[in-house]
């Protein structure tokens, strides 16, 4: 059995990491990034740039075994959504094939998301390594991120998931999330209250 993982709060990462935490970040949001581009190197390498520089992935929970990055969690205060998601979207459009193309993808893709409270903590990005699906350690994960959140004060907590991902839909109501919102979208609004 593999050693507990270390859970460390961070803004930004190493830049030797970076590229290891694009990886996870692409898995967890594909469909977002390929808006973008389809040459995956592409994405990744701006992907990487946003964990280096202030955007909605730079502020997080990152999971390290034996010196491996094998989970991230970023996020930000909701007050602080349009600025980060602006920022790292123009970052990505660097490198758009058809800017005008990808900004209108970008428009119709907005509108599978339900709109979240004024107030509280976003996860922006949760992703764990696909080796270490199972082994407690997104439950971990996600509770170190609650707690960067709940200290600051935020709450309530909300994500955003895809409506067809049974299994992050049931992870998270697991763990006390309720979809709230329109449920006939994209994605679900999941909300978690802080205990009380």
């Amino acid at each position: 059995m593999a050693p507990d993982a270390d859970l460390q709060e961070t803004v930004g990462l190493p830049e030797a990491l970076a590229a290891d935490a694009a990886a996870l970040a692409y898995a967890a949001f594909e469909d977002f990034y390929s808006l973008f581009s389809g040459d995956r190197e592409r994405v990744l390498a701006a992907v990487a740039r946003q964990f280096l520089s202030p955007s909605e992935l730079n502020q997080l929970v990152a999971a390290f075994e034996a010196g491996r990055l094998v989970g991230i969690a970023s996020y930000y205060e909701l007050g602080e959504m349009r600025e980060r998601q602006m920022e790292g979207a123009r970052s990505l459009f660097a490198i758009a094939e058809d800017t005008r193309a990808t900004a209108a993808a970008l428009r119709a893709f907005g509108r599978n998301f339900p709109a979240t409270a004024p107030e509280g903590g976003y996860i922006a990005r949760f992703a764990v390594a696909a080796d270490r699906r199972g082994s407690g350690l997104a439950a971990r994960l996600l509770a170190a991120v609650e707690s960067a959140i709940t200290r600051r004060g935020w709450t309530p907590v909300q994500l955003h998931v895809r409506r067809d991902n049974a299994r992050a839909l049931a992870f998270y109501a697991k763990c006390g999330y309720v979809a709230t919102g329109p449920l006939d979208l994209g994605y679900r609004l999941l909300t978690k209250h802080a205990a009380r």
